[in-house]
């Protein structure tokens, strides 16, 4: 290809190889005068970004070897590293560069600094590095309890991405970077294309949800793609079309479902699956396996053969060759191995040894501790650890370092992590831990996670910390594993220790709620959303205080005491809040301006709740709820006369604008005609943002056409679930249709031949609760709907922006826009987010629609 072939794109820019060559021999010369040469680290901490690219070309230009720094880790970890590698110069962005370790000798921004190197020249240097020089330290987890930094050199590059068959490079390829730098992975997905001339699109920061994924494969037709079984997983399950359009997709990190691949191939015609594995001492991959066409369900897919300038051997433990069949420790040879672990010769002669099966002087192996054996058919089959190392989400873990870790602390006398599947593909850390009884207190599950939140990345921290009274030993004398609990995973940890009820009011509260949330030994202390407590289910636990104990709560009192001992002392003392203005405050703190999130058509405020906890601490959040004293409103007036009377609260709470607005299905219809209303008086609407709500072409109102989709639903059923649901008002449709749920539901758990309704028995049970609403709950939804019945949306004169759930079952519209595209005169701006229309406001899919509107936020700031 020719020098101006694009070499780099990224959200709308694009870096041809010219451009990336002169800006890296720009660096390259400026860090050549500042001693940086062969062998030499130099650090670098940036987000995904051409700035990256640029770095690491220049870096390598200079002969230098990049370190990967993530601001995301401890500082503990990042002064360790940088002690470690003795970095002088460091390449970084503004804002990763501000988290970082303050002693770091020199830190050149890559994004507010290439002014100051304008003037060096941009013809290639010549750095004297060979292919036995470094081209990287990469740390990962260490059995002694501190990371291990893996050198690379740049012949272990080259032997990765050139003259290699595993997988098809050519120039005509696009390949998607995605990985962070601090993962392997991100060297075969960096210099794979650029060493070939072909195209590298770079994953903007952020989560990889699928939707994201779907939009970057499609807009710049990315071919190739490299994910970790977990992320491989994910999307299979939820949305494997955004995976559509990709030739070739090789996975790795973990070990592959086949059940995934089979259903990923009859997804996607024309894909390649490739199974890949190499640890990161042997430059990413190791052995490849092309998975072919039509593999049995149960079949363990093998890892295949050693890629080209790879030597594998299977051994016993006296280093002899194994047969076909018989498992054995893999070793590693050939040009992909690294230089060995900095700085520990002795932990580098244990894991790289001498090659007993070669004559070629100072020829390795490298034991990889990674049990196997050969097949019939000449492939490699991976059957596990030979010792305490994991794999979670494709990060490599010494579970021994989170010990040690642990062990640090003055409170822990003994230790033991394990990896524990609680469901298929659900693999999470579990720590054991044996306490100090004697001169120091018992340490709570909170406390060792905020300890090992400063010492350990977010991916080593345990999701549960279990306290035993001593360990059981084996008749060697070590710790039994095989002796340790069963996890008990039904109460989350929480930041608080459990303490049990102390009065009946409580014992009664922590009953209720234990039927409720479906959690046992629920303790005073608990927070009632951290234990996945929601609207409808906030709604449930109010009724049932209110039959229990005779005493009727308002939910919104859930937002100021979301803890059982909050809630019994409000009962107790009669402290029960009043109904006040329709705004409650969700989020004080924050210098954005205030979002307003409008109420649902239940008329509670528990979605601004949930979306709150995603948007961070520096976003103010209020919610609008339907009061008691809006009812007869809702009774008599119009939904044009609801959101004046909204915008009364609002001007009082805040006389000037801008003013922020988000609703959520029905609260879309309020928020906009609250927005309309406010530019009508001359006042400023900032941001009106309309979460998944869409009015129809024809100017009426959606629920009736939600209605008729829920009947073609409800269709799929026995004909005595549908045959009086034609012709009721909607609120009795939906009263009708959760009785007759639960009657499907008993039928088919009693017979088996009726199991093929179960998938739109699932798809119904997220939208209606199989128990009855609350009757003021009920109450609420039965007018909220009458006021829809007569509202038409008129002309918003500025600009609406759109979060529109990627899966549209129930609100499927003709139009991306749903129909508001006739109503806005300044622009209509759509977001597409994962999820569907139930899901798109709820974990886990939130934090995506968080991000969108913290993203608008920030601009309206701005």
């Amino acid at each position: 290809r020719t020098p101006d072939a694009v070499a780099l794109v990224f959200e709308g820019r694009q870096l041809t190889y010219r451009e990336l060559n002169s800006r890296a021999n720009q660096l390259a010369h400026y860090l050549t005068k500042r001693g940086v040469g062969p062998d030499v680290p130099v650090g670098i901490c940036v987000d995904r970004s051409p700035e990256m690219v640029v770095g690491l070309l220049g870096i390598l230009k200079a002969g230098g070897a990049y370190v990967p720094l993530d601001a995301d880790y401890p500082l503990e970890r990042l002064q360790f590293m940088i002690r470690d590698t003795g970095i002088k110069i460091l390449l970084a962005q503004q804002r990763p560069a501000e988290n970082l370790p303050s002693d770091i000798g020199e830190v050149f921004r890559l994004d507010a600094d290439w002014h100051a190197i304008n003037s060096e020249s941009d013809h290639n240097l010549t750095s004297g590095a060979g292919a036995g020089n470094l081209a990287y330290i990469m740390y990962t987890s260490g059995s002694t309890g501190t990371p291990k930094g893996v050198e690379i050199p740049h012949r272990g590059i080259v032997r990765l991405v050139i003259n290699n068959d595993y997988a098809r490079f050519h120039s005509s390829e696009t390949y998607l970077q995605l990985a962070s730098l601090s993962f392997d992975a991100s060297t075969f997905e960096l210099w794979a294309p650029l060493l070939h001339g072909a195209s590298c699109v770079i994953f903007p920061p952020g989560i990889p949800t699928p939707e994201r994924l779907a939009e970057a494969i499609r807009s710049h037709k990315v071919s190739t793609l490299w994910l970790t079984a977990s992320l491989f997983n994910l999307i299979i399950n939820e949305s494997p079309d955004a995976l559509r359009g990709i030739s070739q997709l090789l996975i790795g990190g973990e070990q592959l479902s086949t059940l995934h691949v089979c259903k990923a191939q009859k997804e996607l015609q024309g894909t390649q699956i490739i199974n890949g594995y190499g640890p990161t001492e042997s430059t990413t991959f190791t052995c490849c396996y092309s998975i072919p066409e039509g593999i049995a369900p149960d079949t363990n897919l093998p890892i295949g053969r050693p890629i080209a300038n790879t030597r594998v051997y299977i051994l016993d433990a006296n280093l002899n060759p194994l047969p076909v069949g018989i498992p054995g420790e893999l070793y590693i040879g050939g040009d992909g191995l690294a230089r060995g672990y900095l700085n520990r010769p002795e932990l580098t002669a244990e894991k790289f040894i001498a090659d007993p099966f070669s004559t070629e002087p100072g020829s390795r192996l490298y034991k990889t501790g990674d049990l196997v054996r050969y097949r019939s058919d000449g492939n490699i089959e991976y059957l596990g650890r030979m010792d305490f190392q994991v794999k979670i989400r494709g990060f490599r873990i010494e579970l021994e370092e989170i010990e040690a870790t642990l062990g640090q602390h003055p409170g822990i006398r003994a230790a033991v992590v394990i990896m524990w599947e609680f469901e298929p593909g659900d693999k999470q850390l579990v720590a054991y831990v044996v306490t100090e009884t004697k001169d120091a207190p018992t340490v709570s599950p909170a406390e060792l996670r905020l300890y090992l939140q400063g010492k350990l990345p977010a991916y080593m921290i345990p999701s549960v910390f279990i306290t035993l009274d001593t360990m059981q030993l084996t008749s060697s004398g070590k710790i039994d594993r095989r002796a340790l609990p069963a996890p008990d995973h039904s109460r989350p940890e929480t930041q608080e220790g459990y303490v049990a009820p102390r009065s009946p009011i409580e014992e009664t509260l922590a009953a209720i709620w234990s039927e409720v949330l479906g959690v046992e030994r629920i303790g005073i202390h608990d927070n009632f959303f951290e234990l996945g407590g929601h609207s409808l289910l906030a709604t449930k636990l109010f009724s049932q205080i209110a039959v229990r104990l005779g005493k009727r709560l308002p939910v919104s009192a859930l937002f100021r005491a979301p803890t059982i001992e909050g809630i019994a002392a409000a009962l107790e003392k009669g402290q029960i809040p009043s109904a006040g203005s329709s705004i409650m405050q969700i989020q004080q703190a924050g210098t954005n301006p205030t979002l307003f999130i409008v109420h649902g058509l239940g008329g509670d405020v528990f979605l601004a709740r949930q979306l709150a906890n995603h948007l961070g601490a520096d976003q103010p959040v209020c919610g609008f709820h339907s009061a008691s004293k809006n009812l007869a409103l809702m009774k008599r007036g119009s939904l044009e006369e609801l959101a004046a009377h909204y915008i009364k609260d609002l001007l009082m709470y805040k006389p000037q604008g801008p003013y922020c607005l988000a609703g959520y299905s029905f609260g879309g219809y309020l928020a906009y005609e609250i927005a309309r209303q406010l530019s009508h008086r001359g006042l400023r609407v900032g941001h009106l943002a309309i979460i998944d709500t869409g009015p129809s072409s024809s100017g009426e109102l959606s629920i009736p056409e939600i209605m008729a989709r829920i009947l073609r639903i409800v269709r799929n059923f026995p004909w005595w679930i549908w045959e009086d649901l034609l012709d009721c008002r909607p609120i009795d449709m939906l009263k009708r249709i959760r009785r007759k749920l639960r009657e499907l539901k008993k039928r088919v758990i009693k017979k088996p031949a009726l199991n093929k309704n179960r998938n739109n028995l699932a798809d119904l049970e997220d939208i209606f609760e199989l128990e009855s609403f609350p009757e003021d709950y009920v109450q609420t939804m039965e007018h909220n709907l009458e006021l829809l019945k007569t509202y038409i949306p008129g002309p918003y004169p500025g600009p609406l922006t759109l979060y529109r759930a990627r899966t549209q079952a129930l609100f499927n519209h003709s139009k991306a826009d749903l129909g508001w595209k006739r109503l806005v005169d300044q622009g209509l701006e759509i977001i597409r987010l994962p999820g569907n229309h139930e899901t798109i406001i709820n974990k886990p899919y939130v934090q995506a629609l968080a991000e969108a509107l913290r993203n608008s936020l920030d601009k309206v700031r701005s």
